[in-house]
């Protein structure tokens, strides 16, 4: 599967001059979003991903997810796994379960994001699923950003990840992009125009 021409096809593969979360600046984009929007396609990526997870042997009884972001993907790997799919909201300084949604102690949960950048949103909603004595057996994601080190990768996890190393991350493809502080842009030097968020948190 050649999950880059997958994106591309579905316009979430971005060129231009974008700010990032992170406040950096990068002329590529994922909006995982948009490869989302068509059922046949999230249901292909999320039926590719299950196959990887069921290959590992892991045993996973919930897929939890971020939310917004990771609602859909966490829901399509779920059909795909033959579990149950629930999510977790932000509060003030973290992450929590909400709506009723509730978790057995020792239940086997897997993280799912429909990108992984440096993990930071997938440990928070780790560490509200561990306070109520869920087991974290996996994450997993669409789109690896390329900072922390997924399952079949041979790319080593860089010092940003902030996902543990004795938890497997799965995911369909590695995506590294040049990302550059806005004083050292070059597209801000040559082309002089402005960075947009195209993302969630515009």
């Amino acid at each position: 599967m050649n999950v880059e021409e997958i994106y591309k096809d579905a316009n979430a593969l971005l060129e231009g001059h974008f700010l990032l979360a992170s406040g950096n600046h990068s002329s590529r984009y994922l909006q995982s979003a948009k490869v989302l929007e068509e059922p046949k396609r999230a249901e292909l990526l999320s039926n590719e991903l299950a196959k990887l997870i069921k290959e590992s042997g892991i045993r996973v009884d919930t897929v939890c997810a971020p939310a917004i972001g990771g609602i859909l993907a966490g829901y399509e790997l779920a059909r795909a796994l033959g579990v149950r799919s629930i999510f977790v909201e932000k509060k003030e300084g973290g992450m929590e379960l909400r709506r009723g949604f509730e978790i057995s102690k020792g239940e086997n949960i897997l993280i799912c994001e429909d990108i992984i950048t440096t993990g930071g949103s997938a440990m928070k909603a780790s560490l509200a699923i561990e306070e109520l004595g869920g087991n974290v057996v996996a994450f997993a994601s669409l789109a690896n950003r390329g900072f922390c080190k997924r399952v079949g990768s041979d790319m080593k996890a860089k010092a940003e990840c902030k996902l543990p190393q004795d938890i497997p991350l799965f995911a369909l493809d590695d995506f590294t992009f040049e990302m550059y502080s806005p004083d050292e842009c070059p597209i801000c030097k040559t082309e002089k125009t402005e960075a947009i968020k195209p993302g969630s948190r515009s």
